[in-house]
């Protein structure tokens, strides 16, 4: 299990190499060529098993089964670690598309009088509150100032993705 590990390390290249020698010390009275030749059958495994990333556990045991001369207990290995690996990226691909719901918004047309760097500013500002809840239907609000070039921008990325949505 510990080589598939280092292989898979490569493999994502979290390190540079693997180093034959440790695995030496553990097993002492397996040849260097014999670990490296273990190792380069790792790499290439991982490597199909990759191309199959759709598959069930039972496909990829089989397939293993299929072709590979490998112990039950090494195939299973094999697929354990190739779903930990899935299951994780599953995970991270859901929590970033887990997007908030927007709830409300609410807006208001603003005219900035002065500040502390501009003594007459007369500019319209609109000023916007969303109101986000996430996924335990918290709410978030969120606000901002937007000049109205900005704000006639946002306008027109909410009119394109209406638009978008209505062809789907």
């Amino acid at each position: 299990i510990q080589m598939i590990q280092d292989a898979k390390r490569v493999q994502h290249k979290k390190s540079d190499c693997i180093s034959i020698a440790s695995y030496q010390k553990n097993l002492p009275g397996v040849k260097e060529k014999a670990l490296s030749s273990a190792m380069n059958a790792i790499v290439y495994i991982l490597r199909e098993l990759s191309r199959q990333a759709n598959k069930e556990q039972t496909v990829l045991s089989k397939l293993l089964e299929r072709e590979t001369d490998l112990s039950k207990s090494v195939r299973a290995a094999f697929v354990m670690s190739f779903q930990e690996e899935h299951e994780a990226k599953g995970l991270g691909l859901k929590k970033a598309l887990n997007l908030g719901r927007l709830v409300d918004l609410k807006w208001k047309l603003g005219m900035g009088v002065a500040s502390s760097q501009c003594s007459a500013l007369k500019a319209p500002f609109v000023s916007l509150i969303l109101a986000i809840a996430d996924q335990d239907n918290n709410l978030k609000h969120h606000t901002m100032e937007l000049s109205i070039e900005e704000f006639h921008d946002f306008r027109q990325t909410f009119h394109t993705m209406a638009s978008q949505i209505e062809q789907v």
